[in-house]
């Protein structure tokens, strides 16, 4: 069964949803209330999953979700939506988002986002959902598999690097288009290429760094 971090702006909703996830198994290790207190609790509680509100006060949820991916690109996290928030929705699955739920909450719609977050999440566990209990098989953890959970933390990591990449270049095409738009210098231009790779680099770096870390806790007998 999954731990996981419960993060809602409203009280009865935190308890629902923890209850819920309680009768079926799972360890709600931790609860937070706004956007802030997401952040600093899945970096402190290190959850495998996170349910996360989209309307909160401080730090909403889609800002909270960008730190968390930023955090940890391999997390699974369920948004939790109004009706009439569609959009931000989208937004939430475009940022690495595995499902979502829309209030009010019903316990099956809740268990069913769950199972598909641990599925989409490619760790090789396949959830089976039975009435309000999702079950997994956890496989020994012998040294193929520890091989097999070490690619993944690697393919998690170029993905990640990746997308910094992507969104170096995007930058710089931003900065070429304003030099011939003729809205900074020459010298302006330069500046910020060294300081977005200076940015780049310490992503990076980090990632570089979490994945080495993971691998030698994974491999850790």
């Amino acid at each position: 069964m999954a731990r996981v971090l419960v993060v809602d702006a409203a009280a009865f909703m935190r308890k629902m949803v923890s209850d819920a996830l309680a009768k079926a198994g799972h360890e709600v290790i931790g609860e937070a209330c706004n956007g802030v207190e997401a952040v600093e609790s899945f970096r402190a509680l290190k959850p495998e999953l996170t349910t996360l509100d989209i309307t909160m006060p401080e730090k909403d949820g889609l800002s909270a979700l960008r730190e968390i991916i930023e955090l940890d690109p391999a997390a699974k996290v369920v948004m939790c939506s109004a009706l009439g928030q569609e959009s931000k929705v989208l937004e939430s699955i475009k940022l690495g988002a595995k499902d979502f739920v829309v209030k009010p909450f019903q316990a099956d719609r809740v268990l069913s986002a769950i199972d598909k977050a641990i599925t989409r999440s490619d760790i090789g566990l396949v959830p089976n959902v039975d009435g309000t209990v999702v079950r997994l098989s956890v496989p020994p953890l012998t040294e193929e598999r520890r091989r097999d959970m070490v690619k993944q933390v690697r393919k998690r990591a170029e993905e990640a690097r990746v997308e910094v990449r992507h969104h170096r270049r995007e930058a710089a095409d931003h900065l070429k288009k304003a030099l011939r738009d003729g809205e900074i210098s020459e010298d302006e231009e330069r500046r910020e290429l060294d300081a977005l790779q200076r940015v780049h680099d310490r992503f990076i770096e980090a990632i570089d760094g979490r994945s080495q870390h993971k691998e030698a806790e994974v491999m850790e007998v």
